[in-house]
């Protein structure tokens, strides 16, 4: 599973019917397709890998999934036109920033040895 149980859980408790719920993971899994896409066309390969060693996209999606739930909880009335626009362009932003932080540090450490 792409996301962690904590996901599930935050999930769950906001969309009432298992259709939303699946609604709200189908956008997730969207963006970082989306996301996929996007690298593999520009450098030929993608760094979005759910099952890293630390589980660390998995907290970093949680995170993000917290501070969603919690803006669309706090959100003035038609603050957030589209929900679910709102939920796809936040997990496209976390895969796309988590992929150039993997490909920065990399290039990074290319240089770094390059230059010994």
């Amino acid at each position: 599973m792409f996301l962690n149980k904590e996901s599930i859980d935050l999930i769950t408790l906001w969309f009432k019917t298992p259709e939303a719920a699946h609604d709200c993971i189908s956008v997730i899994l969207n963006a970082a397709n989306d996301s996929r896409k996007e690298a593999m066309e520009q450098i030929g390969r993608h760094e979005l890998y759910f099952e890293d060693c630390n589980n660390e996209l998995k907290r970093e999606i949680t995170r993000k999934l917290r501070r969603y739930f919690n803006k669309m909880r706090t959100a003035k009335p038609g603050e957030i036109k589209n929900p679910r626009n709102y939920l796809y362009m936040t997990m496209r932003n976390t895969f796309d920033k988590w992929q150039n932080d993997i490909l920065r540090a990399e290039k990074e450490e290319d240089s770094d040895n390059n230059k010994k």
